[in-house]
C-alpha cells in the first residue's frame, strides 16, 4: 500500500510539472517575419507575430543599443538578417535566455531612443505586429537627418518580376514561361540602372521563387520605394493581338481601395511615416485620398514616359497602350506603381521576340531611360 501511495504521488508530481509546460507552449508567440523601413529620420522595426505577446524594454548604458525582452517567444532560424543598415538601424540580433525568454537587441549607428512601441491586432492581411519606432537623440538627430538627405536620397525603384516558383504565369504554345522572361528582363534593367548609378534598383525576386502579392508590396515598402514596377507577359485567345501595354490603378479601384484602407481597424502602417490610428474617419479618408491621388498622378506620368521610350526603341505597342485596372500590386497608396504587360506569348512573332535576349535588352534600355527621366522630371 505504501508503494502504491508513493507511485501515485510521483504521478501527481509529474502531472503538476507538465501542466505549466503545456501552458507555456500554448502561450508562445512565433515571429513570422521582420520588416524595417525609414522615413523622415524615424526608423521603424516591425515584427510579425503569430499571437499577442508582452515585452519589456531593458535599461542599459550603451546608447547605441535598444534591448527588449519577451517571455516565451519563438524566433525561427529562417527569419532574414539585415544585409545593410536601414535608416539608423545597423543590425539586430536575438538571444535565448532561460525559460523561453527571448532578448532582442537593436543596434543603431548613433545614440538612439525608442520613440514609440506598440502592439497591433490582426487584420485581414496580417497577424499581430509589434511596431518599434527608433529615432536619433541629441546632436546626432540633425546630423543623421542631414546625412540622409545628402547621401541616401538616390531615388529607389522596385522592379517586381511577376509569378515565379510554382507559379509559371502565362505559358506559350511552345512552352515558354512568363516567369522566366520577366525575371531575365528585370535583371537586365537592374544591370543598366546600376551601371549609370543615378537610381537604386531593388528586385522583389532575383531567382525562380514564388512570392505572394502582398509580400511583393511589403518588399516595396521595406525598400522605401519611390516607384514600383511589376513586369508581366500576357496570353489571350486572339493570336493576332500583340504589343506592350502599361496599367495604372483605375479611379474606381482607387476609390474602393481608399475606402477599404480607411475602414481598417489598425491604421498605423497604411501610409509610410503617417500614423492614422488616432484620427477620425473623415480625416483618414481625406489624407489617404490625397496621397493616393498624388500617387496616381505620378504613376500616369511614368506610364506616359515609358510609352514614349518603348515606342522610340521597339515600336511594339498595344493600341490604347495606357490602361487602367485594379491589380493588387498597384494599390499601395503612397508608392507610384505601374504594371507592364511586355507583350503576348499567344502571338507567335512576339513570343519569338520576347525569348530573344537582344529584344529584352532593347526593352530594358527603354525602361531604364523612362525610369531615369521620370525621376529627373519629378525630383522636386
Amino acid at each position: 500500500m505504501e508503494r502504491f501511495s508513493n507511485l501515485l504521488l510521483c504521478i501527481v508530481c509529474i502531472m503538476l510539472l507538465e501542466m505549466p509546460i503545456r501552458t507555456v507552449a500554448q502561450e508562445c508567440s512565433i515571429v513570422t517575419g521582420v520588416r524595417i523601413s525609414d522615413h523622415n529620420g524615424t526608423t521603424r522595426f516591425v515584427m510579425d507575430l503569430s499571437s499577442a505577446t508582452t515585452f519589456n524594454i531593458i535599461k542599459q548604458n550603451n546608447p547605441l543599443h535598444v534591448i527588449i525582452e519577451f517571455p516565451n517567444l519563438n524566433w525561427p532560424t529562417n527569419i532574414n538578417k539585415l544585409q545593410r543598415p536601414i535608416g539608423i538601424l545597423r543590425d539586430y540580433y536575438h538571444k535565448s535566455l532561460q525559460l523561453g525568454t527571448k532578448r532582442l537587441t537593436l543596434k543603431a549607428i548613433c545614440p538612439v531612443s525608442v520613440k514609440k512601441i506598440f502592439l497591433l491586432s490582426p487584420n485581414i492581411w496580417t497577424n499581430y505586429r509589434l511596431v518599434i519606432d527608433l529615432k536619433p537623440v541629441g546632436s546626432f538627430q540633425s546630423k543623421s537627418l542631414n546625412h540622409k538627405n545628402t547621401d541616401f536620397k538616390k531615388p529607389i525603384v522596385v522592379i517586381d518580376p511577376g509569378h515565379g516558383g510554382i507559379d509559371p504565369g502565362a505559358i506559350s504554345i511552345s512552352g515558354v514561361n512568363e516567369k522566366n522572361i520577366v525575371l531575365s528582363l528585370a535583371h537586365i534593367i537592374k544591370a543598366h540602372l546600376d551601371k549609370s548609378g543615378l537610381v537604386k534598383c531593388v528586385l522583389t525576386r532575383d531567382r525562380d521563387v514564388f512570392i505572394p502579392l502582398r509580400k511583393r508590396i511589403e518588399i516595396g515598402r521595406e525598400a522605401n520605394a519611390d516607384l514600383f514596377i511589376s513586369l508581366h507577359v500576357d496570353t489571350v485567345a486572339n493570336p493576332k493581338i500583340r504589343g506592350l501595354s502599361v496599367y495604372t490603378l483605375s479611379q474606381k479601384a482607387s476609390d474602393k481601395e481608399t475606402q477599404h484602407l480607411a475602414d481598417k481597424e489598425n491604421k498605423s502602417d497604411i501610409v509610410s511615416g503617417i500614423d492614422l490610428s488616432n484620427e477620425s474617419s473623415e480625416v483618414t479618408n481625406v489624407l489617404i485620398d490625397l496621397i493616393q491621388r498624388e500617387s496616381l498622378n505620378l504613376s500616369s506620368i511614368f506610364a506616359h514616359q515609358l510609352i514614349k521610350e518603348v515606342s522610340n526603341e521597339t515600336h511594339q505597342l498595344l493600341q490604347n497602350t495606357h490602361r487602367f485596372a485594379g491589380f493588387a500590386v498597384l494599390k499601395t497608396p503612397d508608392i507610384p506603381s505601374v504594371l507592364i504587360e511586355t507583350g503576348y506569348l499567344s502571338n507567335a512573332d512576339e513570343e519569338q521576340m520576347l525569348i530573344r535576349k537582344e529584344y529584352r535588352v532593347k526593352l530594358a534600355i527603354a525602361m531604364k531611360r523612362a525610369i531615369e527621366h521620370y525621376f529627373a522630371q519629378t525630383k522636386n
